[in-house]
């Protein structure tokens, strides 16, 4: 675990959900919390795209994928956003997706 990661393990983040859909989490962890621990219920990864950063689940189940289920993370503390610089590789203040919502494999 690096410096900034240590710096940041155990911060709150405050969830941010959407209103106009309903859960679409299909009962992800930021549908049950109003707020994530970072690296106790949530970890930050790099996304797909160079540059940006989403949050999973610590928990990750096995046979099939996680995706955004319409929720967001936050915080205003700048541990967090060192954290993120070393994720992603530049500063960053804003919201970071959740992929909290689990879809698993078909047959």
């Amino acid at each position: 675990m690096t410096e900034k990661e240590k710096s940041a393990s155990g911060l709150d983040m405050e969830v941010y959900k959407q209103s106009v859909w309903g859960d679409c989490t299909i009962n992800g962890i930021s549908s049950q919390k109003k707020s994530l621990v970072i690296n106790e219920d949530i970890k930050l990864k790099q996304g797909h795209f160079k540059g940006t950063c989403v949050a999973y689940p610590i928990e990750e189940k096995e046979g099939g994928f996680y995706c955004f289920g319409g929720n967001y993370l936050a915080s205003s503390d700048s541990r967090v956003s060192e954290y993120i610089e070393e994720i992603c590789g530049h500063r960053f203040y804003g919201a970071i997706p959740i992929h909290d919502r689990f879809e698993p494999y078909q047959n």
